[in-house]
């Protein structure tokens, strides 16, 4: 039943201290609003990333909006193909049959040969119970020459079990090469964001420091050079979303697999450095204690300058967004907001400390419809992310997603070096936050 929106709005069920905040699920799930902010990194977006690979999407025209744009505002529309399915395809035809003669078609009109394609069936292929396995059986027979990626853009699977990106990100994984493992390299899997330099990032640092070449999909020349990076004799994911795709290459190619969960708490950090130490015999402690130092002189210097300004946080900017919250309000700063929609279980010792030290601290949803019509703060607000910087109206802001590349000690060091920026140099927020796939190529 529609309601009436009430110039008053009511944010009890949008917008909760942490004292009152459930754990994990802090709001209630229902009607969706979605933010004119799009800095994330859709399907698209990611597999873009495989080199010399193309995308065939087979769907309805109603749904492709969204992927059609995204590769054109890449500048990628000749790596991107679609099927575009019609009601006569599901009454008076076989899907599967449908699906494979549109993909043939695309393969025959491409003027070179892909080295991969990924390919995206949708909802509608569940619904008819379309045979997927067949598809690729025969266009493997066919087309000896092309890998064939099979993922899926299926919006039903969105709130519950594997979603179409963590799929993907697996899928990603496949074509690399199951060689001899070689220590002097190890692999960053999953990650849309590249690391940052060794003074932003601990582990680009401690790689470094040890000679261990990491590879990262993003700076492969080409889908062979992609390939050979099965080599590396370690894998390594700093995001939860990248998990399935990290251990699951790790079991296929029997090599150790690393959660390098981006916490940004001393103990957290140290205690993550020192298993990766260890795995390669490395003594870091004092390497350690010179990185804590800079990092503690960086937050020193940022404090100076913020002082007591509010600070907000979300969930897109970071991947650890209660744990940020701790580590700044434990070093004085004054974090008044966080934006997020659920909390991790990695979080739950972060959430209990909050609880304690920050009762004041306002947990927000960024979905509820409410949130739409959030008023402006009346005093100045350090975002840190890009959907705080909409709800919050905010010119002051630290635009990145995902952790922006930084990680552990150099983290800190490289948002102190950012939040400090984004007070001096005040920018308009909706030509920023409304470019879709930050850091990704985009022509707009």
């Amino acid at each position: 039943m529609l309601k009436q929106v009430k110039r008053e709005i009511d944010f009890s069920k949008a917008a909760v201290p942490i004292s009152q905040a459930a754990f994990p699920n802090p709001f209630d799930p229902g009607l969706e609003f979605n933010t004119p902010e799009h800095s994330h990194w859709n399907i698209v977006h990611i597999g873009m990333q495989l080199p010399e690979s193309r995308q065939i999407y087979i769907c309805g025209d109603n749904c492709m909006r969204g992927v059609v744009m995204t590769a054109a505002e890449m500048a990628a529309s000749d790596r991107f193909a679609m099927v575009l399915l019609q009601d006569k395809d599901l009454l008076d035809d076989d899907l599967t049959q449908v699906t494979l003669r549109g993909i043939e078609d695309c393969i025959a009109k491409w003027q070179t040969r892909p080295k991969a394609v990924l390919v995206f069936p949708v909802c509608l292929h569940h619904f008819m119970g379309t045979d997927m396995d067949e598809v690729y059986e025969i266009l493997e027979e066919k087309y000896p020459d092309i890998f064939w990626l099979k993922c899926w853009m299926d919006p039903i699977m969105q709130k519950r079990g594997t979603t179409p990106d963590e799929r993907e990100r697996l899928e990603m994984t496949r074509p690399l090469y199951d060689l001899p493992a070689d220590l002097s390299q190890a692999n960053l899997i999953g990650m849309d964001m590249p690391f940052a330099d060794s003074d932003e990032n601990d582990l680009t640092a401690l790689f470094t420091r040890g000679k261990i070449r990491l590879n990262e999909i993003g700076k492969c020349q080409d889908f062979e050079a992609y390939r050979r990076t099965g080599a590396a004799g370690l894998e390594l994911y700093v995001s939860q979303f990248s998990k399935l795709a990290a251990e699951g290459l790790a079991k296929r190619l029997k090599r150790p697999c690393f959660f390098m969960d981006a916490l940004w708490n001393e103990a957290d950090i140290d205690g993550e450095l020192d298993a990766l130490a260890d795995f390669y015999g490395w003594k870091i402690s004092d390497w350690l204690q010179e990185r804590k130092a800079l990092a503690e002189k960086a937050i020193q210097s940022a404090k100076a300058q913020i002082g007591g300004m509010p600070i907000a946080i979300d969930t897109v900017g970071v991947l650890r967004p209660l744990s940020l919250a701790r580590m700044l309000t434990a070093h004085g700063f004054n974090v008044v907001r966080v934006y997020t929609d659920g909390f991790s279980e990695a979080e739950h010792a972060d959430y209990l400390w909050l609880q304690e030290h920050a009762k004041k601290l306002m947990i927000c949803s960024t979905l509820r419809p409410e949130m739409r019509r959030w008023p402006k703060p009346e005093e100045k607000v350090l975002a840190i992310g890009p959907r705080a910087a909409w709800f919050e109206k905010s010119p002051y802001f630290v635009q990145m997603i995902e952790n922006g590349g930084l990680w552990g000690y150099g983290a800190w060091i490289g948002l102190m070096k950012r939040m400090r920026d984004a007070c001096a140099h005040p920018k308009p927020v909706k030509p920023v936050i409304t470019q879709k796939g930050w850091g990704c190529a985009c022509t707009l």
